[in-house]
């Protein structure tokens, strides 16, 4: 009786750590789908140059802080 309680007690537990992933998964699904969606617009496009390969436009100010500072 008492490895069917345990039994019972592993697996209601694993699948409550899968029902968690599985809803981690469609949240992170949901986020790329939004990021694919929003991926021909200019402005998605500007942020992946800056945040990717460091460009600026020609008139554009950039402030270099350091982080060592702030703590």
């Amino acid at each position: 009786m008492l490895t069917m309680e345990y039994k019972y007690y592993s697996l209601n537990k694993q699948k409550n750590e899968l029902t968690q992933q599985i809803s981690e998964e469609k949240l992170k699904s949901k986020e790329l789908n939004e990021e694919l969606n929003n991926s021909d617009s200019k402005s998605y496009i500007e942020y992946l140059a800056k945040k990717y390969l460091g460009l600026i436009y020609p008139n554009e100010k950039v402030y270099v802080t350091n982080e060592k500072d702030k703590k």
